[in-house]
């Protein structure tokens, strides 16, 4: 059984072949949680760039994400640590991936990425994906904060637009038994001006989640969030989608925490520009069609 988790934002643009350059956001490492029970539970939790409705180039490869990935559990993400290999639940581990599990091109298909790298709770991890400026190639890059130690990824999406923007915590066969904080959300377009961008509320219809006021920069093209938080439910039963996103709702309030304390004229942060497991679980099937379908749905009503 897969019990979908909770998504933190999900950001996709509107404007005619405007895409994201940068996605840029910081988490700590959740305690490593109790050894689930179901042999193929697994948490992942991402943030992830995709194309959009409006994108340039979406064949020949198709619907895939492109999504740094922190995990606990069996996954289909090649590179594997000896950790990880000895036990799918020794700890947690992150690595940049893409992921593609709708397209037949060749080279684009299934579960791609770097190496990973074991990751211990309290670990700040920065995670930045982006397009290199004058390039069709986009690189990630994990980074421990406060040392050294990174892990990267670079593919060359031929020209594909990527006008979705989200942070998911992706889960299978698994409560949610902890509160989550993403930090320093940072996003840049190619394009001034899309309304999508930088929208208050942050989190739109996205229960149990309360986002910052998002700042827009001064040309348009970068909006900065201090912290979007999920607070989880006391009952400590997997949760949904379905429980989570409410898109026929014309309600759209949240609880906005404390403006981040930035000025409009945001900077952007500092860019350096297969053994698989059994169960083959991949970090984005099930999110890369429904999240277009869910925001296309909430601008109905």
């Amino acid at each position: 059984m897969t019990d979908l988790g909770p998504i933190l934002f999900s950001v996709q643009l509107s404007i005619q072949g405007n895409q994201f350059t940068n996605l840029t956001s910081t988490i700590t490492v959740p305690p490593v949680p109790p050894t689930p029970t179901e042999d193929h539970a697994t948490y992942f939790l991402w943030p992830g760039i995709q194309p959009g409705s409006n994108g340039n180039n979406f064949l020949p490869i198709d619907n895939g994400v492109l999504q740094p990935v922190l995990t606990f559990g069996p996954t289909c993400a090649p590179n594997q640590t000896p950790q990880m290999q000895k036990s799918n639940y020794a700890g947690w581990a992150v690595s940049a991936q893409y992921v593609n599990t709708f397209g037949k091109y060749p080279g684009y298909m299934d579960c791609l990425g770097g190496p990973f790298m074991d990751v211990q709770p309290g670990d700040n991890l920065v995670m930045e994906i982006s397009l290199i400026p004058g390039t069709t190639r986009w690189y990630q890059k994990v980074t421990v904060a406060g040392t050294k130690k990174s892990v990267d990824y670079t593919i060359d999406m031929l020209g594909q637009g990527q006008g979705v923007a989200e942070w998911i915590m992706e889960l299978y066969g698994l409560a949610v038994p902890f509160d989550y904080t993403v930090r320093d959300i940072y996003l840049e377009v190619e394009k001034s001006g899309d309304e999508a961008l930088c929208k208050e509320p942050f989190n739109s219809d996205f229960r149990n989640v309360t986002c910052a006021t998002p700042v827009l920069s001064t040309d348009g093209k970068k909006c900065l969030v201090s912290s979007c938080t999920y607070k989880a439910p006391s009952s400590g039963k997997p949760v949904s989608v379905s429980s989570v996103v409410s898109p026929m709702t014309t309600s759209k309030t949240t609880t906005a925490a404390a403006k981040p304390a930035v000025t409009t004229a945001a900077s952007a942060p500092t860019s350096t520009a297969k053994s698989s497991s059994s169960s083959r679980l991949s970090p984005m099937s099930s999110y890369a069609v429904l999240i277009p379908l869910l925001i296309m749905a909430m601008t109905l009503f």
